[in-house]
């Protein structure tokens, strides 16, 4: 098992919809996720080729992020480009998803930017040390095939859109 990882499993459990029967245990609907994903996501990612980013680890962890900051299929692309070009300057990702989290709270105080976890990117300049979620396919792929951009920097608008930028 990894260091400081928060749960072994995080990020490998596929998300869909599942047939499971009255008697099913819990160890055998894990399973049955587990396997999902191994059928669905692992071809999508190993077909990748492209250096880190042929890494199951790395593409579920940054997938998982942008599958809790974007809300949909342009804007997951195009916020999976800002965290790969963050990573690129080692600049850290700043990311409320991952304070949340770290702190184990669904909003994030401004406190709470420097509370001391792996997870926690405020504080640490890279990747957590595992998944914060199970991401969806549309979040591997946003990441395998990011829209290119040089932003490094995005917020979400109370207008529902999300807007990017160059410089802070």
């Amino acid at each position: 098992p990894k260091k400081d990882l928060k749960y072994q499993v995080e990020g490998y459990l596929f998300p869909a919809t599942y047939q499971v029967s009255e008697n099913a245990t819990a160890e055998s609907f894990i399973r049955q996720m587990l396997e999902a994903f191994e059928a669905q996501a692992v071809p999508v990612i190993s077909s990748a080729n492209n250096g880190q980013l042929s890494s199951l680890a790395y593409v579920v962890n940054l997938a998982s992020i942008v599958e809790l900051e974007a809300n949909d299929a342009a804007n997951r692309a195009k916020v999976a480009q800002v965290f790969l070009n963050r990573l690129e300057q080692n600049i850290a990702l700043q990311s409320d998803v991952t304070v949340n989290y770290a702190t184990g709270k669904s909003n994030t105080a401004a406190a709470d930017i420097v509370f001391k976890s792996p997870y926690n990117t405020y504080v640490v300049k890279a990747l957590p040390p595992g998944p914060i979620c199970s991401p969806g396919l549309e979040s591997i792929k946003a990441v395998l095939n990011p829209t290119k951009t040089d932003d490094i920097f995005f917020l979400a608008g109370r207008d529902g859109q999300v807007y990017y930028a160059k410089t802070l």
